[in-house]
């Protein structure tokens, strides 16, 4: 795919929810979660090395976010998205700079999921990290919804980056 500028349509919607305009793929993330309720993570697949796991957090111990926080970690307590080298995210708040989108990203791998209320809430108070993503994630979503918002997001990526995809969608309760 190819990634670029937001159109001024998307910055100004986005602005209005005081969100900041990253680059077209981020953008269009936020604009799903804003439009449905879902949050996602988008990862540069090329950025990362084998591997991609959803585990409570025993190996790491720090991540850089995407606006350059360093936040430490306690192991055996947060729910993180890695490989086998870096921490990708801490899932249901913030993406990490590991794997983070820019203007030369062409190959992506799309999350999106309802986590464990309780898990996101206790991992945001405790990280004293709380994003748009982890306050929609701590309320009670409704897991099927999740279907529409992922190929709203794929859709909109598909119609506005180009590209292709290169695995099916992949489903895990």
């Amino acid at each position: 795919l190819e990634n670029k500028e937001s159109p001024d349509w998307l910055k100004e919607w986005l602005a209005f929810y005081y969100i900041n305009s990253i680059n077209f793929l981020v953008d269009l993330s936020n604009y799903v979660m804003i439009f449905t309720g879902y949050t996602s993570h988008l990862l540069d697949k090329d950025k990362m090395t084998e591997g991609l796991t959803w585990k409570i957090n025993t190996d790491f111990d720090k991540i850089i976010t995407l606006d350059g926080t360093e936040i430490e970690l306690s192991k055996n307590n947060e729910l993180v998205i890695c490989d086998s080298k870096n921490v990708l995210a801490l899932a249901g708040m913030v993406g990490g700079q590991a794997a983070a989108i820019d203007m030369n990203t062409k190959n992506i791998v799309c999350e999106m999921a309802v986590y464990d209320r309780t898990i996101v809430r206790q991992n945001s108070r405790a990280l004293k990290v709380v994003t748009e993503a982890s306050t929609r994630l701590e309320k009670e979503l409704d897991p099927n919804g999740i279907d529409y918002a992922m190929d709203l997001l794929i859709s909109l990526i598909l119609e506005n980056c180009g590209g292709s995809l290169n695995t099916k969608l992949f489903e895990y309760f």
